[in-house]
């Protein structure tokens, strides 16, 4: 394996290291579940409690959030780089600005 330019090598080092990866954790998953080890009931069961209560919580906080003035507050503005005083040749080009 041969590399032609420096972005090359990093590509397929970095495709090298997920497939590494990847065959690790499949392996490493395929003996827990031939094997599976004893879980913690309770430390479980306290973390299924808690998530659900912050989740009842979040739910809550968004059903009294005051919605008239959402497309003002989540709108991204039409020239961000314009106002920041970006010389126009030098500007992103995006799908909004």
């Amino acid at each position: 394996m041969a590399c032609a330019a420096p972005r090359s090598c990093s590509a397929q080092a970095n495709g090298i290291t997920l497939l590494v990866l990847v065959v690790v954790f499949t392996y490493a998953a395929a003996r827990r579940l031939a094997d599976p080890p004893p879980v913690a009931g309770g430390l479980v069961t306290t973390t299924a409690v808690v998530g659900i209560a912050v989740n009842a919580a979040a739910a809550l906080l968004i059903s009294r959030a005051n919605r008239t003035s959402l497309k003002r507050r989540g709108r991204v503005p039409a020239r961000p780089q314009r106002r920041l005083g970006v010389p126009r040749d030098r500007r992103l080009r995006s799908p909004w600005c």
